[in-house]
């Protein structure tokens, strides 16, 4: 083609950077997140934590024993259902009335903040799967 100026085109540099491929899902190692609701009441004196996503309940003197006693009986919950190799036996929910209690609760904190909830017999919380759980899980399936 006459006329028309000549470009040259610069080879491309190599680097020394390797690219590393990600795995397909199928080859990584499985993990999952499960976040739960946790409803805290003060009856009498005793804290009562209630996992609402799996309807499991445990009682201590205190919010933070019974939400540690909660702690275990989700683990023991989600090592049964995955070492029976059935997910579903995770999702047992507790009845609507307790979600309805969660989200009042949980908004009327959040409306009062920075102050101190108006019910301190009440606690709405959440918190994601514990920690040596997911390990445990990965390390297994790994």
């Amino acid at each position: 083609m006459a006329g028309r100026p000549r470009t040259s085109v610069s080879p491309r540099r190599k680097t020394s950077r390797t690219r590393t491929r990600k795995k397909p899902v199928s080859q990584a190692p499985h993990t999952f997140e499960l976040p739960l609701r946790i409803l805290g009441t003060n009856e009498g004196g005793t804290w009562i934590a209630h996992c609402l996503e799996m309807d499991l309940v445990a009682e201590a003197g205190t919010f933070k024993a019974a939400s540690s006693a909660l702690f275990d009986l989700i683990r023991m919950q989600v090592t049964f259902a995955l070492q029976k190799d059935e997910p579903e036996l995770i999702y047992h929910p507790a009845p609507p009335e307790y979600f309805v209690l969660f989200d009042r609760i949980h908004r009327e904190r959040l409306q009062a903040f920075p102050e101190p909830p108006p019910d301190a017999n009440y606690i709405a919380t959440s918190f994601d799967t514990p920690r040596p759980l997911k390990r445990k899980y990965v390390e297994a399936n790994a």
